[in-house]
């Protein structure tokens, strides 16, 4: 974890890359950092890197990963506001924990998903490098398209 250089990130589920604003408020003023939305169609929600999950929710709407000593990476599904009650996922991990790419973290269970309004159905994926102070390198998200889990790659540098 001593390298200050984006890692490779995965989808962490399979779906279809949107173009649209994350919907969770805190996404939404760029707190949380910059990147995409994915419509969720996997029943898994795998790590889309190594490093350390610092935080995750009680219903696992809510996932937050240390990737190294300049980035973080979080994952929002929906609104991020279900907190301890979100039916349709499962938690699979615990926090602080030291993970690996494709390891899984959430189960969806795409049934009650889909049941949820189209909001619902969506993942954040955010990055961002807390300390500003540090260099970044520029990189670019995936703009449209397919994806699937643990194999299509989400950024370009």
């Amino acid at each position: 974890m001593a390298t200050s250089q984006l890692p490779s990130l995965y989808a962490p589920v399979t779906g279809r890359v949107i173009d649209v604003p994350p919907t969770a408020g805190v996404c939404q003023q760029g707190l949380l950092g910059q990147g995409i939305v994915i419509e969720m169609t996997g029943s898994t929600l795998y790590a889309p890197a190594d490093g350390v999950l610092t935080h995750i929710s009680g219903s696992g709407d809510y996932l937050s990963l240390r990737l190294n000593n300049t980035y973080s990476l979080q994952l929002v599904t929906g609104s991020g506001d279900a907190f301890g009650a979100h039916l349709a996922l499962t938690v699979l991990c615990r926090r602080q924990v030291q993970i690996q790419c494709g390891d899984p973290l959430v189960k969806i269970n795409q049934s009650l998903l889909r049941s949820l309004n189209s909001m619902q159905q969506r993942l954040a994926v955010l990055v961002c490098a807390p300390d500003s102070t540090k260099t970044t390198e520029p990189f670019d998200w995936l703009t449209s398209g397919l994806v699937t889990a643990k194999d299509s790659p989400l950024i370009t540098t």
